[in-house]
């Protein structure tokens, strides 16, 4: 997949028991560092790419999938324990 700079910010952790919960989080920095301010913009636009992805997988394989980005970011960081920042959520599960 396609990374501004081959810089790679994003890390997917997997969530859930039932339908998958793909949490797409960011470490902007590694993007910052190289490309200023708009390394923000850069790693936003690949985390679009990536969540597009997983639904055109998820179609491909007869599931269905929902794109989540209104959540609180700061809540999800600490019960993932993680220093990246959630940015964007894919659930995927069968079709109802």
């Amino acid at each position: 997949m396609p990374s501004a700079g081959a810089l790679y910010p994003l890390n997917i952790m997997r969530m859930g028991t039932g339908p998958v919960d793909f949490i797409i989080c960011a470490n902007f920095k590694k993007t910052t560092v190289k490309y200023g301010d708009r390394g923000m913009i850069y790693v936003f636009m690949e985390a679009g790419h990536t969540a597009q992805n997983i639904c055109l997988l998820a179609t491909e394989l007869g599931l269905g999938s929902l794109c989540i980005g209104a959540f609180n970011n700061e809540e999800l960081q600490k019960i993932l324990k993680c220093e990246e920042y959630p940015i964007y959520i894919v659930r995927v599960g069968h079709k109802k």
